[in-house]
Formats: structure tokens, C-alpha cells, sequence
């Protein structure tokens, strides 16, 4: 690695993983490194991990900022976390200027489904598009749209949460605490909460493949089930 050259350092925060590269500037990964927040019971213990993360890549090396991509309501503009999903005391969060602090480098901080829609707009599937949408399903349903080649933040930084959005006045109460969000119905935690309900009304492949790993059912168990033409999957 040259020295005349400078580098950016990337962070995926977690509720159960700090994930962290060191790139360089055409992009390529150099260094990763990995850390378990499960165990973290803090804040200030979350913070340390991710200082701690981003000198473990960077190393002696020139570091020209650092991203980093949180799960939950993110202020991009004042690099607040409003909400942290699945983070312990996470909420009201001045991470930017904190992370800043200890490493002497700039940081940017944005919501991880935004910096992903961010990412295949730049670098992935959104290539030589002007306007797309991104949509990750998994514990949740996150979004990011990037309109006319610039990502929509809206006011406070949580513009595009589509997985909020009603489509059932009286559904599922969403983790949000309203009524019948997208999320509730078609998230990972979701699908598995419908299929733990329809597999106790009748027999399913699903109750067995979760048996078989001692876990209850999950979204994996019923997409395996149906795959292998369980039909209550």
C-alpha cells in the first residue's frame, strides 16, 4: 500500500456485528475486521467497539473519513442516531461528532439502508440510473431512493422508510407501535410470526425443519417448507 495514497474506512453497525473495511480509492477492500455487539450492554461500549474497529483497519495508514452505516433513525446532517434498532441505550446518539473526537478524522452517518441504496446506485445494480429504490427485507423492511443522482433524506434524515408505510388499517401492531405497516406483515420477524401461527393451526414441514435445529420457526424454515411443497408453507 502506498503511503501517498489515502483511504476511507467503511463501518456496517449492527445489532449483532460491527463490520468494518478499510478501501481504497478506486474501492477495492483491503482490511476487514468484525466485532459482536450481542454482548454489548451500552452505548458508550457500542462506541468504543466502533473506534476500536476502525483503528484496528486503518492502522498507520492515511484515512481520508470513515462511513458509517446504523440501523434505525439516523440525523445524517448532525450525525445523530434518533433511534437505534436492536442497540442498547441507543437513541439521541451524537455519534459523528464522538467518533470524530477520539479518531481526529471526519465521519459521516447514515441510515444502513440509505448508505446501501447509496452503494448499487454508485457502484451496483443502480448503475447509470438517475432515480431507483432500494428495498432490503430481513429483521425489518428498510428503503432508500435516490432521486435525480441524489439521495433522498428528506427533513431529519428518515425520508423513504417505506417499510412504515399502512397498507392494513387494522393489522399487526408494527415495532413502530402503529397498526398494519408494511413491515409487519412481510419482514423476516413477520413471515416467521405468521408461519409459528399457521403452522399451529395445522401439521407443516415447518414445525420439523425448526425441531431439527432446535429454534423456533423462522422465515428460513418456511421458505425451506415451501420449496419442498409443504402447503401450509
Amino acid at each position: 500500500m502506498e503511503q501517498n495514497t489515502q483511504y476511507v474506512v467503511g463501518v456496517d453497525l449492527g445489532g449483532t456485528k460491527i463490520a468494518t473495511a478499510l478501501l481504497d480509492q478506486s474501492g477495492q477492500v483491503l482490511r476487514r475486521t468484525r466485532f459482536q455487539t450481542a454482548e454489548l450492554k451500552t452505548a458508550e461500549e457500542v462506541i468504543d467497539c466502533l473506534v476500536r474497529s476502525v483503528e484496528e483497519v486503518r492502522g498507520d495508514l492515511p484515512v481520508a473519513g470513515v462511513g458509517v452505516a446504523s440501523p434505525g433513525a439516523v440525523d445524517t446532517e448532525r450525525g445523530i442516531i434518533l433511534n437505534g434498532t436492536n442497540l442498547p441505550g441507543w437513541a439521541g446518539i451524537p455519534l459523528r461528532e464522538e467518533m470524530k473526537r477520539r479518531l481526529g478524522i471526519p465521519v459521516q452517518v447514515v441510515n444502513d439502508a440509505n448508505a446501501a441504496a447509496w452503494g448499487e446506485y454508485y457502484a451496483g445494480a443502480g448503475q447509470g440510473s438517475k432515480t431507483m429504490v432500494y428495498i432490503t427485507i430481513s429483521t425489518g423492511i428498510g428503503s432508500g431512493i435516490v432521486l435525480d443522482g441524489k439521495l433522498l433524506l428528506g427533513s431529519n434524515g428518515i425520508a423513504a422508510e417505506l417499510g412504515h408505510t399502512m397498507i392494513g388499517v387494522d393489522g399487526p401492531v408494527c415495532s413502530c407501535g402503529r397498526p398494519g405497516c408494511w413491515e409487519a406483515y412481510a419482514s423476516g420477524t413477520s413471515i416467521a410470526r405468521i408461519a409459528e401461527e399457521a403452522s399451529a393451526r395445522e401439521a407443516s414441514l415447518m414445525t420439523n425443519l425448526a425441531a431439527q435445529e432446535g429454534i423456533p420457526i423462522s422465515a428460513k424454515h418456511l421458505f425451506e417448507a415451501a420449496r419442498q411443497g409443504d402447503g401450509t408453507a
